[in-house]
């Protein structure tokens, strides 16, 4: 009689909250749960029924799952997984079997088949580091998981969350040329934010309301969903827009979605190394108190010196320093008060030593220590977590005949749900790479050692080892004599070194013929056209002669070939526009770029632009979270500043000059009314120039003399 346990039993273990029976996750196995026959059936693939294909027999230990013998009781699963059972029959015992009839195969096959899905559904909250608290606990719940966790589901989240933010560009206050009508923008957010809020719906399916409620990040998305959806609903009603500071909040759904695992443990990481950052932050400002007390008192207004306009009020030395931190109004700031006394500069050059050199060089220490111990950590936590979740997934494989070791044939179930893109060979293959066979040669079973290593194991990619022959050996004789001769001529290293000294020389006069010119219209006579076809055709004849001596499969294969070969038919394209008299100045500035290829000169170039290649995808997640600091404080900037006009500006200001609109300046200077918040391209880049610090000060006072004295701290000194 095979009973079903309770509830109790039967409910996941996480990561907290261990049972007994679990903490030996090999020796100590409890008797097995049984799921009905009446579940639904997945078609999985196998290799074989046998163990054939691995090259050995199994063990006496374990039986040989013959499609000709009658499956018996030791056939089934050690475990049952949870999505084995409804939630209404928890509690309860149902019997599976007559009291000494051995299980059907159908039960058998129903049985595996929801364990396999179940261990493949472990195995991607260990790789994705999802708490195992919102494993789906019974088959009502499997639905919305399995489509919450869907690929296609993922990509639709992910592309509403693109929509939402990019309506920022569309909606007024923007760009006139982008601007869409209200009732557009408005039901495509709208749309949107009902696809996030269907997310969220079906999460909450199996994860429960509760526990929704106990996760910070999902109380604020849905909190935003509401206060979203409530204002996109008023702006459709009323056809118009109006103040909503809330659009800063869109990027939350971006960060939410699957795809931005990455960057949301980054911002977990920034958030955590935040307590020692501003333990510094909070000595720093203490010193920029002092010294803006001591500024005070020593450069200040007084009866007989009306003092420097620096430090003419508390508030005003203190937002100078500020600034002087990041150096960008020195030496101006210190010059009045050292024109009056040459030992001024003792003052502001302390003031720099203490902060930016020695507190602010602090500051990046203690950062680099938090990101380093906090990465360490991490790494550690994800380790121990997907070692947990091999061994929720290795209870689930194994039989009530074999508990301590997986066969091939429940591993390539399970490398069916785990990897569908695996091919019967791929599941051998994996099965074989993850044996240990220097300590035990004959081992056809995987111990749970062993399958720790499956993430490792999962991603290697075998294809079938060929001789390469050239391609021309098919060929006939006369073009495979020939097409041989250019091959060894290609790859010599004379041709090699001929073609960098013809780039070489074609840098040459071309920095010549720049450095003599005095305007872009004037004739080129060292760089004239004649010497642009010479070298155009003479990169042409390598691309042909590569193509004829490599092949188009060798040729294309490398990322510098395919480089030189657009670059070739650019110039081309540029030889064919300049003799039709079309200008072509867009495709002539792509012909420098050929001189990339001396990168490969040098074995140093070599490694630093390797190396610039090597790292640009681990930045992903800094440039992301940069991207979206913008869009926040710059959807904050248009809605606050949008209306402010800033020519003209601060008369009787030291920032007067920068902001005087004279269409005669040719200096830059008094172009700085174009830094605003008209739109979010043009907020985007007015940040951009604030980040950059180089006169940020400059534009917080045309806004402060604007908008009013708030401006500083709402907007400049936070970002």
């Amino acid at each position: 009689m095979l009973r079903r346990q309770g509830s109790d039993e039967k409910n996941l273990i996480n990561e907290d909250h261990e049972r007994p029976e679990d903490r030996d996750q090999v020796n100590h196995h409890p008797e097995p749960d049984r799921p009905s026959s009446s579940l639904p059936s997945i078609q999985v693939s196998h290799i074989s029924d046998k163990y054939d294909g691995i090259g050995t027999n199994p063990p006496e230990t374990g039986r040989r799952r013959d499609s000709h013998r009658t499956p018996s009781v030791g056939d089934l699963p050690n475990r049952a997984g949870n999505t084995g059972r409804s939630g209404n029959d928890e509690g309860t015992y149902k019997e599976l079997l007559t009291p000494g009839e051995p299980p059907t195969e159908s039960l058998s096959k129903h049985s595996w088949e929801i364990n396999y899905r179940e261990a493949a559904i472990f195995l991607d909250e260990g790789r994705n580091n999802d708490k195992f608290l919102h494993h789906p606990r019974n088959m009502e719940a499997l639905p919305a998981y399995l489509l919450v966790h869907s690929r296609w589901f993922n990509t639709f989240d992910f592309m509403a969350s693109i929509i939402i933010l990019a309506l920022g560009l569309f909606e007024a206050p923007c760009i006139p040329a982008l601007e869409v009508p209200v009732p557009i923008h408005g039901s495509i957010e709208l749309c949107s934010l009902v696809l996030l809020s269907i997310q969220m719906l079906l999460k909450t399916r199996w994860i429960g309301f509760r526990s929704c409620l106990q996760h910070k990040r999902t109380i604020i998305k849905i909190l935003s969903l509401i206060i979203m959806t409530i204002e996109a609903a008023v702006v459709l009603v009323r056809q118009r827009n109006h103040f909503r500071i809330t659009r800063a909040l869109r990027p939350l759904f971006l960060l939410d979605s699957s795809f931005c695992g990455g960057v949301r443990r980054f911002i977990r990481q920034i958030l955590q190394s935040l307590p020692p950052i501003l333990d510094i932050m909070g000595l720093l400002l203490f010193i920029m108190l002092i010294y803006s007390v001591l500024g005070f008192y020593l450069f200040g207004p007084s009866d007989t010196e009306p003092g420097s306009l620096y430090f003419n009020t508390f508030t005003t030395s203190f937002i100078n320093l500020f600034v002087l931190l990041t150096t960008a109004n020195y030496p101006d700031v210190m010059m009045p008060s050292y024109a009056n006394n040459k030992f001024a500069a003792i003052f502001f050059i302390s003031y720099l030593a203490i902060t930016l050199y020695f507190l602010m060089n602090l500051m990046l220490a203690v950062v680099y220590d938090a990101f380093t111990n906090i990465e360490i950590g991490k790494f550690k936590k994800l380790f121990l977590h997907k070692r947990k979740a091999c061994q929720h997934a290795f209870k689930l494989l194994v039989t009530r005949d074999n508990p301590r070791q997986v066969s091939f044939l429940n591993f390539s179930g399970l490398i069916a749900q785990f990897s569908p893109s695996s091919s019967p060979l791929d599941r051998m293959l994996i099965f074989k790479s993850m044996l240990n066979k220097p300590t035990n040669p004959g081992q056809t079973y995987l111990c749970i050692e062993d399958f720790y290593k499956i993430y490792d194991s999962v991603q290697y990619r075998w294809k079938l080892k060929k001789q390469k022959t050239p391609y021309y050996e098919s060929c006939k004789t006369c073009y495979s004599l020939l097409a041989g001769g250019i091959r060894i001529l290609v790859k010599s290293k004379g041709f090699e070194f001929l073609i960098y000294m013809m780039i070489f020389t074609n840098l040459v006069l071309l920095v010549l013929q720049t450095y003599l010119l005095t305007n872009t219209s004037d004739s080129q006579t060292i760089y004239a056209f004649w010497v642009s076809y010479i070298f155009i055709s003479a990169y042409t004849l390598e691309a042909i002669l590569k193509i004829i001596g490599l092949g188009f499969v060798g040729y294309f294969s490398s990322a510098w070939n395919i480089f030189d070969f657009l670059v070739t038919v650019s110039g081309l394209i540029s030889i064919v526009l300049t003799e039709l008299n079309i200008p072509s100045f867009y495709v002539v500035i792509f012909r420098p770029l050929r001189l990339l290829r001396l990168f490969k000169l040098k074995k140093r170039f070599r490694d630093v632009f390797g190396t610039f290649i090597i790292l640009l995808p681990r930045l992903n997640s800094a440039v992301i979270v940069l991207v979206l600091i913008y869009y926040f404080y710059g959807i904050i900037g248009v809605e606050l500043f949008h209306w402010c006009d800033l020519r003209n500006c601060c008369k009787n200001t030291t920032v007067e000059p920068y902001y005087n609109d004279n269409a005669e300046n040719g200096s830059g200077i008094g172009y700085y009314y174009l830094n605003n918040f008209e739109s979010l391209p043009i907020a985007g880049i007015t940040l951009f120039e604030l980040t950059v610090v180089n006169n940020w000060s400059v534009i917080m006072e045309g806004f402060a003399n604007t908008a009013g004295e708030w401006s500083r701290k709402f907007n400049f000194y936070s970002f």
